[in-house]
């Protein structure tokens, strides 16, 4: 198996925040999230075909790409909503099954924000002997 894999997904990075819950008290996922993390998987499953899932350590290099909204034109860093740890969240569980086993194989990351012209998301990830 390689060592080094490059994703690019071409989507705008939505944030997965807690689970809501309904009126009868069951938790839910909204569905604008469920259709973000199902194209997530559809297409890492383009990307890494019919590879061998990664069942050992595995070091990450994750940027999420935000769309500049045309209000902010002199801020450099996005630091402002979506939180960096809920961007994480769905795109993390939207690769389990499909690149790796779990998300625990992650044992070393580094994660971004930045704004560009059009949203997308860009994966490096490096299997660990």
């Amino acid at each position: 198996m390689d060592n080094s894999h490059y994703f690019v997904f071409d989507i705008d990075p939505i944030p997965k925040n807690s689970d809501k819950k309904n009126k009868y008290g069951f938790q839910y996922t909204p569905s604008h999230i469920k259709s973000y993390m199902k194209d997530i998987a559809i297409i890492a499953k383009e990307i890494w075909g019919a590879r061998k899932l990664i069942d050992s350590p595995i070091k990450a290099e994750l940027v999420f790409y935000i769309a500049r909204p045309r209000s902010i034109k002199n801020r450099k860093y996005p630091h402002k909503k979506p939180d960096l740890d809920n961007l994480e969240k769905g795109f993390w569980d939207s690769l389990e099954g499909i690149v790796f086993v779990n998300d625990s194989r992650i044992v070393t990351k580094t994660v971004s924000k930045q704004y560009a012209h059009e949203g997308r998301i860009e994966l490096k990830i490096r299997v660990l002997r």
